[in-house]
């Protein structure tokens, strides 16, 4: 998500140059700086396209749409090789509302950036996979970036790193730190305050490499599938810990719009991969501040609270077959479930309990606060805050969620207890 925050910044930034051209370029000369207007509209749309319709993302779309429209006459005269002769009162007007409204958001982008990390930091590997299919028809991994599928999900495994890569990243990053150390000793500067935080809050790669030497072949294969209201992005920092503690954790983004999560009702598709999440959290947002204040819920709240659970639960079942495709017949798997009851996921537990150890509900951990959303303290700063929490660059909320879903783990593997004992997710 850090690189959808320096996207962003690239498009704000593309922005002001375009708009502060009124100050440095002269009369009487090309005008070849109005080229920026364009390219900032097509970078936020490849924002858009990457990450989704987010709501700072659509700001920023508009507004960089508002200054392509504002210099289309200016490009209209560098194509035709005319020299500038004067700046219009309206023209120069729009251009300073423009600079300042892109001065706002790019506070506003800061202010709601999120948490700057890497699997790599934490001594563990991502792979992404791309997949093709519906959840009617089961969904396949795409071996070949170019084929005539269409893409509708992605795969994510996370999984320890092995203790020589783990062991040459921390000689690199050992090597990085006493250079910038030795350049802010000669310059005498000091390191940003969130980068400092960034490198105290990393673990011990190699300590956790050895562990997973010891530990780690038996550890069952965690699965989890976010809810509309989240993308696999956001329970990263989760998946991350897990990986830490030397488990194999999938999971995955599903967003084929079979079947639909709710009705369409306005010209585009709400149900896509691009507006799906947004949609669903100003929904969600919308259904808790009725239960609040004790108001009627909304009909698309509700429709989105009863499709969402069956949905969800869909996908568990193709992210099993998904798992057992790739670990073998006789994998022993372990699901994590954000907000979905027992009555959805027991029939699928029941089906595969040759396999499935149990699971774990990530929201009857009190601490964690943001159920159903994500760890979006780290990932989406924004809707944190709409939640009344902030960014968190500590990670101690998935790291002590993540502690509690081992503790389960744990228990059943070293008791081996039966299926039943630990299916509502609590020890007894």
């Amino acid at each position: 998500m850090y690189d959808s925050f320096l996207a962003t910044l690239l498009s704000l930034a593309l922005i002001c140059i375009t708009c502060l051209r009124l100050f440095f370029t002269k009369k009487a000369r090309i005008d070849p700086i109005s080229l920026l207007a364009p390219t900032a509209f097509f970078a936020s749309l490849c924002t858009i396209a990457l990450w989704g319709a987010e709501p700072l993302f659509l700001l920023v779309a508009a507004l960089s749409l508002l200054v392509f429209l504002t210099n289309v006459r200016a490009l209209f005269r560098l194509s035709a090789q005319l020299y500038v002769d004067h700046y219009s009162i309206l023209f120069v007007s729009f251009s300073l509302f423009e600079l300042v409204a892109a001065l706002a958001l790019g506070v506003c982008t800061v202010l709601f950036r999120p948490v700057q990390y890497r699997p790599s930091d934490f001594g563990v590997t991502k792979q992404t996979q791309y997949l093709t299919g519906t959840l009617a028809t089961g969904y396949a991994v795409r071996h070949q970036l170019f084929e005539p599928t269409r893409i509708t999900g992605r795969l994510y495994t996370y999984a320890l790193a092995p203790a020589d890569a783990v062991a040459d990243a921390v000689a690199k990053d050992a090597g990085t730190q006493r250079q910038a150390t030795a350049t802010t000793a000669q310059e005498g500067a000091t390191a940003p305050a969130d980068a400092a935080a960034h490198h105290e809050a990393q673990p011990d790669e190699q300590e956790h490499a050895n562990e997973q030497e010891k530990t780690g072949d038996h550890k069952p294969i965690v699965l989890l599938v976010p809810k509309s209201t989240a993308s696999a992005i956001h329970y990263e920092p989760y998946c991350l810990m897990l990986a830490q503690k030397g488990y194999t954790v999938l999971t995955a983004d599903f967003y084929a719009n079979t079947p639909h999560l709710y009705d369409e009702r306005i010209f585009f598709s709400l149900d896509s991969r691009l507006f799906r999440r947004a949609h669903s959290v100003s929904l969600a947002l919308a259904a808790r501040k009725a239960q609040k204040t004790h108001t009627p819920q909304d009909a698309a709240s509700d429709e989105l609270e009863k499709n969402d659970a069956a949905i969800t639960a869909s996908c568990y079942e193709a992210l099993t077959r998904l798992a057992l495709s790739q670990f073998g017949a006789d994998a022993q798997l372990f699901y994590a479930v954000d907000m979905l009851s027992m009555e959805k996921l027991n029939p699928l537990v029941s089906r595969y309990e040759q396999n499935v150890l149990g699971f774990f509900a990530l929201n009857r951990v009190t601490e964690y606060t943001t159920a159903g959303f994500g760890f979006v303290e780290q990932t989406d700063a924004y809707t944190a805050w709409r939640l009344g929490t902030w960014r968190d660059k500590t990670f101690f909320i998935p790291r002590y969620v993540a502690g509690k879903t081992d503790e389960i783990i744990q228990d059943a593997v070293k008791l081996l207890q039966p299926v039943e004992i630990i299916r509502n997710g609590e020890k007894k």
